[in-house]
């Protein structure tokens, strides 16, 4: 991968993580919901939605993780772009 896909996909992977963050609070928002309404519903779908969408984030942030390290090693590349009314000495 060239650097712009790495960072074209490092950002469409933290936004698959904001949306499972996103759904993530609506399916608690359903349970609290359900919750305040009948307390005794045991609320098994949401809670087996809210299981699936923990993995899926394990997942993601995995692979974010590893994008990031490729992205920093990426960066770390780079030298220092001096300004050019920065005086050049010898023994630099």
């Amino acid at each position: 991968m060239n650097g712009e896909n790495v960072i074209l996909h490092f950002n469409l992977v933290r936004y698959q993580l904001d949306m499972l963050n996103k759904e993530w609070n609506q399916i608690g928002d359903a349970i609290k919901n359900k919750k305040k309404a009948n307390k005794a519903d045991p609320c098994a779908e949401e809670l087996e939605q809210k299981k699936v969408n923990e993995q899926k984030q394990k997942e993601i942030v995995e692979e974010e993780k590893k994008l990031q390290v490729v992205i920093n090693s990426m960066i770390n590349s780079v030298g220092n772009i001096v300004h050019e009314s920065v005086p050049n000495f010898k023994d630099e």
